[in-house]
């Protein structure tokens, strides 16, 4: 089993990003350390990482990247920027106009980094967890120590959104007037 603390979970969250078809990420699961791998490389004499006893990492879908740009954009406490995002998300190249639309509004920007770089970690942290590279125990502390940044719970007729630190403006909202996050 891998150390977490010893991995590095940001080269992680960029290869299960990565869904480039001229390349591939592979993780040695003696050391945790990760190959980015071409069969176009340098070396082509070079053993495949398969056959080395690495771990493909299967980069995550785009629906995935999507639907953390709607849960952000859902609790976005200012109606004028959260109309303006969710327009961003339609139709082709809504990743492209969402990131664009985060240049007018630093602050959220901000937030959107901080939201994603959350729900990436996350996504690591079960990556490694499912390929039985870290135990489960040790995955579940780390997601605890974590937690999901728009995890919503109800308590006394109010939803609370538990967003990442720095977030521009609280994202509480009374269940009574009907206004939603």
């Amino acid at each position: 089993m891998l150390d977490l603390d010893q991995l590095d979970l940001g080269e992680l969250c960029v290869a299960l990003e990565d869904n480039s078809p001229e390349h591939a990420w592979w993780l040695d699961p003696s050391n945790g350390e990760l190959e980015f791998w071409s069969e176009f490389g340098d070396s082509p004499e070079e053993e495949n990482p398969e056959e080395r006893g690495f771990v493909f990492v299967e980069p995550i879908g785009s629906s995935e990247g999507y639907s953390d740009m709607e849960d952000f954009t859902n609790v976005v406490p200012d109606p004028r920027a959260r109309d303006l995002l969710l327009r961003a998300l339609g139709g082709r190249g809504a990743f492209r106009r969402f990131k664009d639309t985060l240049f007018e509004f630093q602050d959220l920007r901000d937030a959107w980094f901080r939201f994603h770089d959350a729900r990436m970690q996350r996504r690591a942290i079960w990556w490694l967890a499912d390929h039985d590279l870290i135990l489960e125990d040790v995955a579940q502390q780390a997601l605890a120590a974590h937690p999901d940044p728009q995890r919503r719970r109800r308590t006394d007729r109010r939803m609370q959104c538990r967003l990442p630190a720095g977030w521009p403006k609280i994202c509480e909202r009374s269940m009574e007037s009907g206004s939603r996050t």
